[in-house]
């Protein structure tokens, strides 16, 4: 680990000694072996064991063999995690492999530390991935300022709803009584908490079952994801029989030459993708009717003055729920696509994960943005003609607000973002989290549906001030009921209950 130049052999028979040389914090990070005593006391203890191998940079094939035979002599263990930033084998693709052969060899199951991104874990989990399991762990630093009742919070949502099956934790180093039995309680809170839930603490399991879709399986989604985009531009253009042959054929083709290329995984994120652009806008097209359509049988400029006896308001509810639940109906079509084509051992334990979850949130409100401008404009642009409009200070208003909604839009979607949640924000949630189990979004029910029914009010009312940009709000609710599906990490019902909760919280909110 040192290297020959930093180490001499003193010994001498039938002593053993050696001469290092090197600085005290690199020798404090040497690692040399497990202690048997303490993984004896551990097990004593009750405890399951779970090893850590450490990497260092010159390392070989011959060392990577021997940490494996250090295992051996410490008996049976539940599994490793790497230690540090890097896994055992680094930099070498070879020798990660090697690490990977002999973790199938020795079935020993192995974490993947959720945001960590330990630099070679994706090589060994690819080779491995059927012992791969989820980690979670929070760092020496947010342990600093975390509370017990966030930390608890986030162990608990890491189970529920990312197949998180190791929790790593880490104790908080300062108490205001007694550090030892602050500890022991927030231990036992999680463990009280998790079993609420229904889960089994004890030796973490892996998938009992091998997700992978045959090749044939996989062409079979593709035809749908192809069909919904042939679908899609038939409502924006005029499309020829042969037009249409033509482009399936040559997605087939395409597809089958990525499988045939073993560019499988690739091929299933393109796809991914494509379903979660293509489905949200062609639920919103393939149901324009009820945004720019003639479907009005009651004229008023004020929703407020039709009394809610008069049939023509009974009329309008009927006609703005079928339009809402034919978009969520087309929208889930996508949805389950997209689970569908993900469901594979690598994606289900985030080894590979959905590619463009920023593209596939601002995208279709592109799209949909244009095609509706085309439509309103009966396929005129308009450009020169709007430019010759005079700029009203409203509209000034308007613009500025839409450009702060989209920054705040994007930058919150994703895993991270560089705007903090607000503190009623996050109240909200651990309420709904509470109640409900599966939080649903609230961008979804508090924004992006009641944005849809109002838009779909307006155009029976035929209020058009204003009406398209809060179908392009609207739009926000199908792309984010999408987007819930392209987590495949977090359980499929979970995902279904999640998306059940968004719209009866936001039938709710209406009624109400």
């Amino acid at each position: 680990q040192l290297g020959e130049d930093l180490v001499r052999d003193l010994g001498f028979l039938p002593y053993i000694g050696l001469k290092v040389k090197g600085s005290e914090e690199k020798l404090v990070d040497l690692g040399l072996g497990f202690s048997e005593e303490d993984i004896e006391l551990v097990r004593n203890l009750g405890f399951q064991v779970i090893l850590r191998f450490k990497n260092f940079s010159q390392i070989n094939k011959e060392d990577i063999e021997f940490k494996f035979k250090e295992s051996d002599k410490v008996g049976k263990i539940s599994g490793i995690i790497f230690e540090g930033e890097t896994v055992l084998g680094y930099p070498s693709k070879e020798n990660l492999i090697h690490t990977a052969e002999l973790l199938k060899i020795k079935e020993y199951p192995f974490g993947i530390i959720e945001f960590a991104g330990q630099k070679g874990i994706e090589t060994v989990a690819h080779q491995a991935s059927k012992l791969a399991v989820r980690v979670h762990s929070i760092t020496k630093e947010e342990m600093e300022i975390i509370s017990k009742q966030k930390a608890t919070e986030r162990w608990i949502r890491a189970a529920k709803e990312r197949k998180v099956r190791i929790f790593y934790i880490k104790p908080f180093m300062k108490s205001d009584s007694n550090l030892i039995e602050d500890n022991v309680s927030y231990v036992r809170t999680i463990k009280e908490e998790l079993k609420a839930l229904g889960f089994i603490t004890g030796k973490a399991s892996i998938l009992s079952i091998t997700y992978q879709e045959p090749k044939i399986f996989i062409l079979l989604l593709i035809l749908g994801v192809i069909s919904g985009g042939l679908i899609l531009l038939k409502n924006i253009f005029t499309l020829k029989k042969y037009q249409e042959y033509s482009l399936l054929f040559l997605g087939i083709l395409f597809s089958l030459l990525f499988l045939f290329l073993n560019r499988e995984i690739f091929l299933i994120k393109l796809m991914a993708l494509m379903t979660a652009l293509i489905f949200p806008t062609l639920a919103i097209i393939s149901n324009e009717k009820y945004f720019i359509g003639d479907n009005s049988y009651y004229n008023s400029e004020n929703l407020k003055n039709i009394p809610k006896n008069n049939p023509n308001f009974i009329l309008m509810i009927k006609q703005v729920l079928s339009g809402f639940f034919r978009i969520i109906l087309v929208t889930l079509s996508g949805a389950l696509l997209i689970a569908a084509l993900l469901s594979n051992n690598k994606f289900m334990l985030g080894i590979d994960q959905f590619s463009g979850i920023k593209v596939s949130y601002l995208v279709p409100l592109l799209l949909i943005l244009i095609i509706m401008w085309l439509k309103v404009n009966k396929g005129k642009l308009m450009i020169l003609e709007n430019i010759k409009k005079p700029l009203l200070i409203e509209h000034v208003i308007i613009m500025l607000f839409f450009a702060a909604f989209l920054v705040i839009y994007i930058s919150r979607s994703g895993n991270f973002s560089f705007l903090p949640v607000l503190s009623i924000e996050e109240k909200v949630r651990i309420f709904l989290e509470n109640t409900l189990i599966a939080r649903p979004r609230n961008k979804e029910f508090l924004i992006g549906y009641p944005a849809l029914l109002l838009a779909m009010s307006m155009n029976f009312l035929k209020v058009e001030e204003f009406k398209i940009p809060i179908i392009i709000i609207g739009v926000i609710g199908p792309v984010t009921l999408i987007n819930t599906f392209c987590h495949i990490h977090t359980p499929f019902l979970f995902s279904m209950l999640r998306t059940f909760n968004g719209i009866l919280a936001m039938l709710e909110n209406i009624i109400e």
